[in-house]
């Protein structure tokens, strides 16, 4: 039975794991610029090192984001992300530790 499933498993293309999921949403550029479109939304457990993205559901061609590309972006209804560069303290932040 244990080499059965093994077998179908290998038999299995490995991008029915990695499925798409894109939800509505909208990215802004370092210059400003919007775009609404749809991203893959991964349920990230960490900031996600790049977004893939399309301008409508039914495109095939996907863009790519990361960091460096863009100031924010966000998933209608689920989550927003705002890249930050600056420095980060570990001071405490509640009183009357300040």
């Amino acid at each position: 039975m244990k080499l059965f499933l093994v077998a179908l498993l290998a038999a299995l293309p490995v991008s029915i794991f990695a499925q798409s999921n894109f939800h509505q949403g909208y990215v802004i550029k370092n210059n400003g610029d919007t775009v609404k479109g749809y991203i893959d939304y991964r349920e990230w457990e960490q900031s996600p090192k790049s977004i893939h993205f399309k301008i409508n559901k039914e495109d095939k061609s996907i863009f790519q984001f990361n960091p460096q590309d863009i100031m924010k972006f966000q998933i209608t209804g689920l989550e927003t992300y705002i890249t930050y560069s600056g420095l980060i303290s570990k001071n405490a932040t509640r009183f009357p530790y300040l």
